[in-house]
């Protein structure tokens, strides 16, 4: 005679699903689009398409001044600086063939932080070359980051 075990595996609360308001949901929409327009800027200052995304689940709750999917728009700026450096003739060629996708997450302590809890000297955001991924941490302090970007990609060229 055969034996059979059943095993029952119940997973509560694994991952998170969020669950936003019509207007929140209005709000990501909106962000995504504005990125969206970044990259498409991107593409017709670089000539060829590279991707950009924004990991949503990394931001922490919204506050008064950050509505939910801030981060879309600071990614934005990460675009921008890409596509600044692709303006510049003898580095295009280089960004092309070293830059594939960029990547964006919200990492608190990224920045030198706000008001009394500011570091002199912190960079703006962390920027890493993974591949030919372009990887950019940032939190609410983090600032110029179109120009922390367009910096850090001339120099890593």
């Amino acid at each position: 005679m055969r034996k059979f075990v059943l095993v029952v595996v119940w997973l509560a609360g694994v991952g998170t699903v969020a669950a936003y308001t019509a207007e929140e949901e209005k709000q990501i929409k909106h962000n995504q689009e504005n990125l969206a327009d970044s990259v498409g800027k991107l593409k017709r200052d670089c000539g060829v398409a590279i991707t950009a995304d924004y990991d949503l689940k990394t931001e922490p709750k919204p506050e008064p001044n950050h509505t939910i999917g801030t981060g879309y728009n600071l990614c934005s700026s990460v675009v921008d600086g890409v596509a600044w450096v692709c303006r510049h003739d003898d580095a295009k060629p280089k960004v092309v063939k070293k830059i594939k996708a960029i990547k964006c997450v919200y990492k608190e302590g990224s920045s030198p932080g706000i008001g009394d809890k500011h570091v002199e000297g912190k960079p703006e955001l962390v920027l890493k070359m993974q591949g030919t991924t372009l990887t950019a941490a940032f939190d609410w302090g983090s600032s110029n980051i179109d120009d922390v970007t367009g910096d850090f990609v001339m120099k890593n060229l």
